[in-house]
């Protein structure tokens, strides 16, 4: 019996073809902003690679005054992905303002000039004086633009003009991230051995928050729900006194089993 063939030719699927991107970062506000609103830090890798799931990017450019201690930290997470950061260190004692913009804005409009082909200009930013260029390589060179910013941190008009807009730290990326502080701080707790420290809700509070620099209000939500999931739980411990205390406990096995921690963390 002889197979017929497909209708239409060969039924092979076709691979599917990412969008070419190039993407251009303002890490003074990605750094800045996460720090002062969420008290987190710049995790590169990650955020590249997720983008790189959806692109097929061409170029990518990191701008920043890297003279400064805090941007400094990051080089080495960014030489992860790229060599193409541009220090935007501004040697002038009068002219301080907007340096960095002004910068990456040149870049911006060199590359929509000089490469034609890429057709997705993904703009890391959430300032307000990039709506030109946005609305420059939208209406010209039809361009898509999509802006990626940190929540809280990027401007309404610049957000109304792009293609779209995705704000980080995702709601869950915050929460995993102040888990993981807390789990951090448990885990000195057993490393030390110190019978005399007994974690309570508040004290936990206050040390986390004032060892990893972060907001009281954030780690207290955090813990209530670590709480809740049944990975940290209330028992009592005996101090030095003979005094029952009640303490925060960790179920390490809970905390393995929701993905938190693996087992080469636990102490």
């Amino acid at each position: 019996m002889t197979q017929r063939r497909p209708l239409f030719g060969f039924s092979l699927k076709r691979r599917q073809v990412k969008p070419t991107a190039a993407m251009f970062v303002d890490f003074e506000h990605w750094c800045y902003s996460l720090d002062r609103i969420y008290g987190m830090r710049p995790k590169v890798k990650e955020q590249y690679d997720e983008i790189a799931e959806r692109f097929d990017i061409k170029k990518i450019f990191f701008f920043g005054d890297f003279s400064n201690p805090k941007l400094q930290s990051e080089i080495r997470g960014i030489r992860e992905i790229t060599d193409s950061i541009i220090d935007t260190q501004n040697p002038s004692p009068v002219i301080k303002k907007d340096f960095t913009d002004f910068i990456m804005l040149d870049y911006i409009y060199q590359e929509a000039d000089d490469n034609p082909n890429i057709s997705t200009y993904i703009l890391f930013t959430g300032d307000g004086h990039f709506s030109s260029v946005v609305r420059y390589l939208q209406l010209k060179k039809k361009k898509k633009v999509i802006v990626y910013g940190v929540r809280g941190a990027v401007s309404n008009k610049f957000r109304a003009v792009a293609s779209e807009c995705i704000e980080i730290p995702r709601e869950d990326q915050e929460r995993q991230y102040f888990y993981k502080l807390i789990l951090e701080n448990f885990n000195h707790i057993n490393s030390k051995n110190d019978k005399k420290i007994f974690p309570t809700f508040n004290s936990t509070v206050k040390a986390v928050s004032s060892y990893f620099s972060v907001a009281e209000n954030n780690v207290r939500t955090a813990l209530q729900e670590l709480m809740e999931m049944g990975v940290i739980y209330k028992t009592s411990d005996r101090a030095a006194t003979g005094n029952l205390v009640r303490v925060l406990r960790v179920d390490w096995n809970k905390a393995e089993q929701s993905g938190l921690i693996t087992t080469k963390n636990k102490v």
